[in-house]
C-alpha cells in the first residue's frame, strides 16, 4: 500500500527534515506524488499559480452597454450610454494606452460589433428607438461607412464573425428575440438563418472552433442560464450545459478554447462572478472574481488575456479596464488549436523524470493526416515561446523565441537562465503559440 502524504511529513519531521527549507520539502513531496501516485494531501492542493486580475489604464470615456471588438492585437471600445454614444476609443494592451479614433455616425447604446477582414461592423442598438444601423469602421484609414441595414432592427443583440461573415443574433426587436441574420461584407447583403432556440437579449457571445456560443441573458422578463451553440456550417443549433449563475448584461470572451462569463446583473444586483466553460468537457467552473462588480461591460481577448472594459457600477457608468489572465494557473493541457491547418495534441517530455537532460517535443495533428498519426511541428507561422516554471510559479528558464521551422526537440539540462543547476523537484514546461497554451510536468532528479 502506498504511503499517505501525512505519513511522509511525519517521517520527515522525525528525521530532522523540519530544518530543511519548505520549498525543497514540497518539491520532494510533489515528486513522490507524481511518480508514485500518492493521494494529494489538502495542504498541497492548489500548488502553482492562480488565475489573476490586473487593473489597467482607464478607458478615456465612462460608458456602459458599449461594444468591444478586437482587430489584430488592438481593442476598440465603441458606442454605449453615459456620453455622446458615438465614441470610438482604441486600446493597445501592449502599451497599456488609449487613443481616440473617429466616432460613429450615429449615437447608440446596447449595440453589438464584430470584425471581418480587419474591419469592424457596428450593428443595431438603441437611441430614440431600436435601430437597424450597420456601420463599417476601417482602422487602417480611421474612417466609417454606412452599409446595408439589418433586416430586423434590434438592441441588446449579440454579434460574431465566422468564415468572413457576421451573425447578428437575438436582441430586443418587438415580436421575437430569436432572430439570426447573416451579413456578407463582400456582397453587402443579409440573409436569414436558423433562429436561436431560446429567444433572448442582453446575453454574451464567444466564438470557438468556428462555432458561436450564446450564453445567459434575459428571455421575456426572465433571466436565463442558457448556453446554446450555433454552427454556421450546418445552420443548426445545439444546447450545451447551462451557465452556473443566471444573469444578463455579462461580458464574455474566449481564451485557449475556454469561455469566460464575467460580471453581469441579476436579482442580487451587479456581479463580479467569473465562470469558465470548458468546451471539451461541457462543464463549468468558478474562477477568480473580477475586482470591480459591474454589468453592461464588454470584453475582448488579446494574447491569452481578457480585458473587461466599462459598464455600470455603483449606480453609474465607469471607465474601469481590468485584465484577466486565465492561463496564469499551472494546468496540464493536451489540446492546442493552432490554426485551421493543424492542432497541437500534446507536449512530449522524454525522459521524464530525468537527471541530466531531457528533450521537449511539441506534437501536431493536422487535417491532412490520419487523426491517429502524430508528426513533429514544422512550419509554425508565428513566434512561439517555451518557458520553465517552478512550483511557486517563478519563471526559471526562458528558451529563445522560435520562428519556423521548429524541426527538432528542445533540450533542457535542468539549469536556469543563469546556468545554475536547479534543485531536484517538480517543474512545469509551458508552450505558447498565438493565444494557445500547453503545459506539462517535468521531474528533475539529479
Amino acid at each position: 500500500m502506498k504511503p499517505q502524504i501525512s505519513e511522509i511529513v511525519r517521517v520527515c519531521v522525525i528525521c530532522g527534515w523540519k530544518r530543511c527549507e519548505m520549498r525543497v520539502l514540497v518539491s520532494w513531496l510533489v515528486c513522490l506524488i507524481l511518480i508514485n501516485g500518492i493521494a494529494l494531501h489538502p495542504i498541497l492542493q492548489g500548488i502553482g499559480f492562480a488565475d489573476s486580475w490586473t487593473t489597467k489604464s482607464d478607458m478615456p470615456t465612462a460608458r456602459g452597454e458599449l461594444a468591444v471588438v478586437v482587430v489584430g492585437e488592438t481593442i476598440y471600445a465603441i458606442g454605449g450610454s453615459g456620453a455622446a454614444g458615438t465614441e470610438n476609443e482604441e486600446y493597445d494592451p501592449a502599451a497599456d494606452s488609449w487613443a481616440t479614433k473617429a466616432p460613429m455616425y450615429y449615437p447608440r447604446t446596447q449595440l453589438a460589433a464584430a470584425t471581418a477582414s480587419n474591419k469592424i461592423y457596428a450593428l443595431g442598438g438603441l437611441s430614440a428607438g431600436v435601430l437597424p444601423w450597420n456601420e463599417e469602421y476601417n482602422p487602417s484609414t480611421n474612417s466609417w461607412a454606412d452599409k446595408s441595414l439589418m433586416p430586423t432592427a434590434r438592441h441588446c443583440l449579440g454579434a460574431a464573425s465566422v468564415g468572413g461573415k457576421i451573425y447578428a443574433i437575438g436582441g430586443g426587436c418587438g415580436a421575437g428575440w430569436d432572430v439570426n441574420e447573416e451579413y456578407n461584407p463582400a456582397t453587402n447583403s443579409w440573409v436569414s438563418k436558423a433562429s436561436m432556440p431560446t429567444p433572448r437579449l442582453s446575453f454574451g457571445v464567444a466564438v470557438v472552433n468556428d462555432k458561436i456560443y450564446t450564453i445567459g441573458g434575459l428571455t421575456y422578463g426572465h433571466l436565463t442560464t442558457a448556453n446554446e451553440v450555433y454552427d454556421p456550417s450546418t445552420n443548426s443549433w445545439t444546447q450545451e450545459t447551462p451557465m452556473m449563475t443566471e444573469r444578463r448584461a455579462l461580458a464574455v470572451a474566449s481564451v485557449n478554447g475556454k469561455i469566460y462569463a464575467i460580471g453581469g446583473r441579476n436579482q442580487s444586483g451587479e456581479l463580479s462572478i467569473n465562470e469558465e466553460y470548458d468546451i471539451e468537457t461541457d462543464s463549468w467552473t468558478t474562477k477568480t472574481s473580477m475586482p470591480t462588480a459591474r454589468w453592461g461591460a464588454a470584453a475582448g481577448a488579446v494574447n491569452g488575456k481578457i480585458y473587461v472594459i466599462g459598464g455600470y457600477s455603483g449606480g453609474g457608468t465607469v471607465v474601469t479596464n481590468e485584465e484577466y489572465a486565465p492561463d496564469a494557473g499551472i494546468e496540464e493541457s493536451s489540446n492546442l488549436n493552432l490554426d485551421r491547418s493543424g492542432q497541437i495534441s500534446k507536449l512530449e517530455v522524454s525522459p521524464n523524470p530525468f537527471s541530466r537532460r531531457t528533450t521537449i517535443d511539441i506534437r501536431l495533428k493536422t487535417k491532412d493526416l490520419n487523426m491517429e498519426k502524430e508528426s513533429l511541428v514544422y512550419g509554425l507561422r508565428s513566434p512561439v515561446s517555451l518557458k520553465i516554471y517552478d512550483l511557486t510559479g517563478r519563471l526559471v528558464k526562458s528558451f529563445p523565441t522560435y520562428h519556423l521551422p521548429l524541426t527538432t526537440g528542445v533540450s533542457w539540462d535542468g539549469s536556469d537562465d543563469f546556468g545554475r543547476v536547479l534543485p531536484d523537484g517538480a517543474y512545469f514546461c509551458k508552450f505558447m503559440a498565438d493565444n494557445f497554451t500547453a503545459v506539462e510536468k517535468l521531474i528533475l532528479l539529479q
